[in-house]
């Protein structure tokens, strides 16, 4: 499965390892990520819901990442994540956790290397 959309306005693109994603009851999902090649790392940041919109995501767009992530889990790829800049946010972060991606400026993705 490869999903690919070209996007114009971001800021900025990191590319990360999905080390974990999860379901939490309620439907909020979670995931843990690494940045390749370098020190970054995002740990049990909330995405969406699949029950309900949730930072700016509807129910069936995250049920769509929550299967992108999955995918990405099991075969080992990278995944692209863009950010919009408006945040005090790096690729090289390495103390991000327990945060709703709006809180990194999250802008767009995640797309499979």
């Amino acid at each position: 499965m490869l999903i690919s959309t070209v996007c114009h306005s971001a800021a900025f693109v990191c590319e990360y390892k999905v080390d974990s994603v999860s379901l939490h009851p309620g439907g909020p999902v979670y995931a843990s990520l690494s940045q390749v090649g370098g020190p970054g790392k995002m740990t049990y940041m909330q995405f969406c819901s699949v029950e309900g919109p949730l930072n700016g995501m509807t129910a069936s767009s995250c049920k769509a990442m929550l299967a992108v992530m999955i995918n990405a889990k099991n075969t080992q790829a990278s995944v692209n994540l863009w950010f919009d800049g408006t945040k005090t946010f790096a690729c090289t972060d390495a103390n991000r956790s327990w945060q709703s991606m709006p809180e990194t400026g999250f802008y767009f993705g995640p797309e499979i290397k």
